[in-house]
């Protein structure tokens, strides 16, 4: 009898050592609740334009993609026949050439463009042009359409 007793006794014991080892579910320590670390904010709305507002856009794209890889031939087919610039002065490819690379020569070469339509209509265009030289600036272009095709018929600046 003296030996169940110690059987059982020793049984016991390997039991609660194996429970005391194994025991993960029953853990008591509680986990702080999560916090905010900051208010929401309420989201901005992108903005929205007419349709006829942003069908201009490909054209002001495309000139100033030609223009900032020196591609004054194709910038210039952009360009209406009649085009200005903003003190009305024809807008030749010889002048849009000079305009283009006193802008790089006192500005340095374009970095980035960014555009907006101005009109509801597609016939103005506001860019933000970035240069290299940590310049910023716009530019404004007018455009029209001309036999069904978009074609930019005044600029102040490039």
């Amino acid at each position: 009898m003296k030996r169940s007793i110690l059987l059982s006794i020793s049984i016991c014991l390997l039991a609660l050592l194996l429970v005391a080892c194994n025991d993960q579910g029953s853990s008591t320590s509680q986990v702080a609740p999560a916090t905010p670390t900051a208010t929401p904010s309420t989201p901005t709305p992108a903005p929205t334009f007419a349709p006829n507002a942003v069908q201009s856009m490909p054209i002001a794209v495309g000139y100033y993609q030609a223009l900032k890889m020196k591609d004054y031939d194709t910038a210039y087919t952009y360009l209406s026949a009649d085009a200005k610039t903003q003190d009305g002065q024809p807008l030749t490819k010889e002048v849009m050439i000079n305009m283009a690379r006193t802008a790089i020569d006192s500005y340095g070469p374009i970095s980035t463009i960014t555009m907006l339509p101005e009109s509801s209509d597609g016939t103005q265009i506001v860019t933000t042009i970035d240069r290299n030289t940590d310049i910023h600036y716009h530019s404004h272009l007018t455009l029209k359409k001309e036999q069904g095709h978009w074609k930019i018929i005044m600029i102040d600046r490039i």
